[in-house]
């Protein structure tokens, strides 16, 4: 008898930034996906909500998250984004490694 393991619950989320200034490109990096500076001789980091919820980014404009976090990251992205869109997933037990190993922080 095999036991199997109850799938764990993921959201993948789809967003489109469009066609927008710098100045908004550059806000939303800093508030979402968080950014490294370098002013002189110092580096920082700015961290955005992706730094706070563990996530993988699958590629481009397309991230993993737990369902529980779901709500919070899509709401952010309407914020600066011109489309989202999302679909439930059940996560791999790899898959679900790779969503909480990823994440910063």
């Amino acid at each position: 008898m095999t036991r199997r393991s109850k799938a764990a619950r993921g959201a993948l989320i789809a967003y489109r930034l469009g066609e927008v200034t710098a100045t908004h490109r550059s806000r939303f990096t800093q508030k979402v996906l968080g950014q490294d500076r370098k002013v002189g001789d110092r580096e920082y980091r700015r961290h955005g909500l992706l730094d706070e919820v563990p996530h993988w980014k699958v590629s481009r404009g397309v991230v993993v998250v737990a369902a529980r976090d779901r709500v919070r990251v899509v709401k952010e992205l309407r914020r600066w984004t011109r489309e989202v869109d999302w679909w439930e997933v059940n996560l791999t037990p790899r898959q679900e490694r790779r969503v909480r190993l990823t994440s910063v922080g």
